[in-house]
Order: C-alpha cells, then structure tokens, then sequence
C-alpha cells in the first residue's frame, strides 16, 4: 500500500497505535545496532498474528524522524527482509518502502495479517494496543486453530481490518434485520455474517459486510468497482463510446453495471425465463 506524506505526518503526530509502532534505530557504521535482531523480529510477528501493521523504522517514540544515508537505509533493508524470511517461523512476506519526508530518510515496513501463527524460537506475540504481548498456552491454541479455519472461509466471510460495527451504514443494514434482529443489531449482523469477532475479541466488518453495507466499498477493498466500457469495434483499438467506474454498495453496483449494458446495446434482445 502506498502512504502519502500527509498520512505519515499525521500519524507522525498522533503517535503509535495496534498498527503502528516507531522504531528509533542506532548504527555502528552503516550497519544496524539497536533495536536487536530478536525486538524487530518480535514486531513483525506481534502484527502478523494480529491485524497486521506497520513499522517505521528510523522514527523516535516521539514521532522524530532521524534520517538515514544510502548505505544505512540498504542495510537495514537487508536485515529486515533477512529476519522475515530466516527468523520468523514460517516465514513472513513483508513490504518495504523506502520513504523520504522533509529531506529525512526513514523505512516503512507493512507487516500483513497472516493466515496462520508466527514465532522466532517458539516464541510467538501478537499485538495489543501500542505493546505486544506474548502467545501462550489456550490463547496460542486457540488463535492457532481460528488461523486453521480462516484458512476455509470463503472470501465474503474474511474479515477487514480497521473496520467494526459503526462502519457499515444504518441505511444499508436496517433492511437486511428481521424484528428480532433489529432488537440487537450488532448481534444481528454477526448472525448475517456481515460482522466477525477478531483473533484480539474486536468486532470488525467481513467483506461481505463492506460490500453490502457501505457506501463505498473501494475505500477498503480497492478492486471492488466495476469498470465498464463500450468500444466503436470489436477491439479496444476502435475507440470508446462510453466508459464509467461503478461504485458503490453490490446492488447499486449490479443495477448499475445493468443500466450500462441497456444504454449501450445496438440491437435489443431479450429471453423468455
């Protein structure tokens, strides 16, 4: 995912959260001395086993920007692409993005939830608020075998990060609740599976919830428009009639994505059912 600068200012500002975490880092020479092997790794697998995350790497607590050379950002490029693919058990895709703001490098590390547990050493954390915490006993198995299931679900049962209840629109939901549903409606929608429980107990949207029940689904999940175009020939060489980029909840989408097809065909024709 690409951050702009403002984005990065104003976490900058407010500080670290369950997805963000400020790691100040110390060099001897060009290469990274502190924090140690075993603390990076320990965040990524903290957000792994979570939500995911980010780190910006080469930022005090305070939200400071340091600023690194050529040499030093390589380096610990290097180690933190090292320690994902060698440390963390099993290893751990992460992206890295070498950013620069007010003339001050830093690295951004995004750390992607995973569908299964990570660990360094039979360790393993996940994150809680701005701290990690360490996996243990009936906690480990248990999110071991809700990773295990979510590896089954369907896609429109997944759940999105950074969402919950009061994401999704009350005059897209209220329709969908019988009356006794209605009478707890985020209970309701959990029954509807448009609402899930976390691996950290948090309610958070299912995709199918976002596409239902938000007025614009894009906003967490980028594919999901559609983007239609009506061409002179049979090739994308003849030239456009028409195009449009349909937003919007799934039936607005489809109704839409219809009235497309109506409003561009040459010769009518229709089915008897």
């Amino acid at each position: 995912m690409y951050y702009r600068d403002n984005e990065i200012r104003k976490r900058l500002e407010v500080g670290e959260d369950e997805r963000w975490e400020f790691k100040q880092v110390e060099f001897e020479g060009n290469k990274p001395k502190s924090p140690t092997r075993k603390d990076f790794a320990d965040e990524m697998i903290a957000f792994a086993n979570a939500s995911g995350g980010v780190i910006l790497c080469g930022v005090t607590d305070k939200g400071i920007i340091q600023g690194m050379d050529f040499d030093q950002l390589s380096s610990l490029d290097k180690l933190l692409v090292e320690l994902a693919k060698y440390t963390v058990k099993p290893t751990l895709k992460i992206n890295i993005h070498h950013h620069d703001l007010d003339e001050k490098a830093f690295i951004l590390a995004e750390v992607p939830k995973s569908n299964t547990v990570h660990e360094r050493d039979g360790i393993a954390y996940i994150r809680f608020g701005t701290t990690k915490k360490r996996l243990e006993g009936d906690e480990r198995s248990s999110l071991t075998q809700n990773r295990e299931q979510s590896r089954f679900l369907s896609y429109d049962m997944r759940i999105v990060p950074n969402t919950g209840f009061n994401t999704l629109n009350t005059n897209l939901w209220e329709p969908l609740l019988s009356v006794t549903g209605a009478e707890d409606p985020q209970r309701g929608l959990m029954n509807l599976r448009l609402l899930k429980v976390d691996d950290t107990g948090k309610v958070r949207a299912t995709v199918a919830g976002i596409l239902l029940c938000t007025e614009s689904p894009e906003k967490w999940l980028p594919q999901a428009t559609i983007v239609a175009t009506s061409y002179r020939g049979n090739d994308r060489a003849s030239g456009q009639l028409d195009t449009q980029e349909i937003v919007g909840p799934l039936n607005v989408q489809i109704t839409n994505a219809v009235h497309f097809v109506k409003r561009n065909m040459r010769v009518a024709a229709q089915k008897s059912p």
